[in-house]
C-alpha cells in the first residue's frame, strides 16, 4: 500500500474521531492527535517524447486520437474532456469555456485551428450534449484506458 493510500485511510479515521468528539459520541482526546502523515512525493509524471506521441496518435483509435489530440493543444485534463459540453463553445469568439470537475472552476481555452478541426468533426455527428462521446453508444466517455491500452497492444505487435 503506498503511502498516499495510508493517508486517506487515516485522513478518513481522524475526521471519523473528530466527528465523534463533536457529536459527544467518543468522551476521550483525540486518538489519532500524535500519528503523522507520510510524506507524499509524486513522481507519476511523464511527458511523452514527439516519438511517443507519434506512435500513440498513428496506433489509437480516430476517437482517442481526437481526444489526444485536443488535450495536447487545449491543456485539458481528462475529467475536463469527458465534462465538456457544445454549450461551452463559443464558436464566433474561439474560445471554450472548461470547468474542472477537480478543482470546481471554469477556465477559459482559446481554440487554435487543430481544436476547431476536432471539435467541426464531432458536431457533425452530434448525439447529445457532450462534445466527446462514444459514438457506438451515443453516451459520454467515463473512461479512455480500454482505447489507450488497444493503441499501446497495436503498437507492440508492429514492432
Amino acid at each position: 500500500m503506498s503511502g498516499a493510500t495510508v493517508n486517506r485511510e487515516l485522513a478518513l479515521l481522524k475526521r471519523m474521531f473528530n466527528l465523534a468528539i463533536d457529536w459527544d459520541l467518543y468522551l476521550s482526546s483525540k486518538p489519532l492527535r500524535k500519528v503523522k502523515f507520510f510524506q507524499e512525493v509524486n513522481t507519476g509524471f511523464r511527458v511523452l517524447s514527439v516519438e511517443e506521441e507519434s506512435r500513440l496518435l498513428a496506433n489509437a483509435t480516430p476517437a482517442i486520437q481526437d481526444i489526444v489530440l485536443y488535450a495536447l493543444n487545449t491543456g485539458s485534463r481528462i475529467g475536463e474532456i469527458f465534462f465538456l459540453r457544445w454549450q461551452n463553445v463559443d464558436w464566433a469568439g474561439g474560445l471554450i469555456k472548461v470547468f474542472s470537475p477537480k478543482t470546481q472552476k471554469y477556465r477559459v481555452v482559446p481554440i487554435n485551428s487543430e481544436v476547431r478541426r476536432i471539435l467541426e468533426f464531432w458536431a457533425l455527428g452530434r448525439k447529445n450534449e457532450f462534445v466527446f462521446y462514444n459514438q457506438k453508444t451515443g453516451e459520454p466517455f467515463v473512461d479512455l484506458s480500454a482505447g489507450l491500452e488497444l493503441a499501446c497492444k497495436r503498437r507492440g505487435s508492429r514492432e
